[in-house]
């Protein structure tokens, strides 16, 4: 089906990409701009046919500086917008995005990322949430595509509530999987009116700069003391939790599963800033450890050990002690890590070979890119 179409409470099965963009039309988008890129294009593929039927605008822009800077042009005029790309994209729009963090927004804007955790398809595997901490942006990661949509729509409220922008980060296995999504309903589209000049707070000259990076703190902080929607705090026995976030919750439900273990589990949805109250909740109930399960960089087990030590936790706190920063995680990696942790015996599956002698086959560029043209040319040259 497509994403613009059905009723409030269907039941349909959806790409992770495809609950994104109906969490967008459900939030009232009304400006989207991308660069298409492996595993973010689904979502751009998708608003832009929706856009002609809803009535808002969508384009694939030259590049993901030029996709940023239109989002926000329509956000600085009140309209909520939509910018798309996969994680070393945001590197090509890096520039505005660092600008966005001191000067904020005014309608929403949502930042829509896909990392590539094993770099399926891109030259390496960096981590957004570490961009969002250089920015001081707000970082939001759902675990399954229903709550993709739910997230999305969350984030515009958000960045409007605190004037900042917002990542949703996914990441491939999120982005190409299939799962049942609740719809709700398509909400018109929000399209702003017009731009008011503020020079104070547009023009980042460095007496602006200096003021907007303390209130960039500020807001940073409120944020952290005030969200924790999607997140939660599920209670357990013994003195050992488990915080996890994205994808890595699914696997970390189902080693819980396979190990018997009924332990105090954080559930984040929003990986920068961490919700303060339910970190401290998740302290006092797992007093002795707490075990990070998180795909890539020590994103959130370092701003727990920089909690910590502010709330005089005195408790172990590890992670990637425990798990690769390389790769993607799995069921399997996560049981073993957990067994180490609670001392239980654990023994890994054999692997299934089929003895075949698969032929190499490299990456080649997709059909339909405009540079496979040129790069033939200097093929035969």
């Amino acid at each position: 089906m497509k994403v613009f179409e059905g009723k409030a409470g269907d039941r349909v099965l959806l790409l992770g990409n495809e609950a994104i963009a109906r969490g967008a039309l459900e939030g009232g988008v009304g400006y989207v701009a991308g660069y298409p890129g492996t595993p973010s294009t689904e979502a751009l593929e998708a608003l832009i046919e929706a856009s002609s039927k809803l009535g808002f605008y969508a384009e694939i822009s030259t590049n993901e500086k030029v996709a940023l800077e239109v989002a926000l042009g329509a956000s600085l005029c009140g309209g909520r917008a939509m910018a798309t790309m996969k994680h070393v994209g945001l590197n090509v729009a890096a520039d505005t995005f660092m600008s966005i963090g001191y000067s904020g927004v005014e309608g929403g804007l949502v930042i829509l990322v896909a990392d590539d955790p094993y770099a399926h398809s891109s030259q390496n595997e960096q981590d957004t949430r570490l961009y969002g901490m250089h920015a001081y942006i707000p970082v939001l990661e759902p675990w399954e595509p229903n709550e993709a949509k739910e997230l999305v729509k969350h984030a515009f409220e958000m960045s409007e509530k605190y004037k900042t922008a917002a990542i949703v980060r996914s990441t491939t296995r999120l982005s190409h999987t299939r799962s049942e999504v609740i719809l709700g309903e398509l909400a018109s589209p929000v399209l702003g009116d017009e731009f008011k000049r503020d020079l104070s707070r547009w023009v980042l000259l460095p007496a602006n700069s200096r003021r907007l990076h303390r209130e960039a703190l500020e807001r940073i902080n409120k944020i952290s003391r005030e969200e924790n929607a999607f997140s939660w705090l599920q209670e357990g026995r013994g003195e050992v939790g488990i915080v996890a976030s994205g994808i890595a919750y699914g696997y970390v439900r189902e080693a819980l599963k396979d190990l018997n273990l009924d332990v105090p589990v954080l559930k984040l949805s929003l990986t920068y800033p961490l919700p303060r109250s339910l970190v401290e909740e998740l302290f006092s109930l797992a007093p002795k450890e707490v075990v990070v399960v998180e795909e890539l960089d020590p994103v959130i087990e370092l701003q727990l050990r920089s909690l910590a030590d502010e709330l005089g936790y005195s408790g172990r706190i590890r992670g990637k002690d425990l798990l690769p920063s390389v790769g993607e995680l799995n069921t399997t990696i996560v049981k073993k890590a957990l067994a180490e942790v609670f001392g239980l015996s654990f023994v890994e599956p054999e692997l299934f070979d089929l003895e075949v002698n698969v032929p190499p086959r490299p990456p080649t560029l997709c059909p339909g890119c405009g540079h496979r043209a040129m790069f033939y040319v200097i093929k035969m040259a």
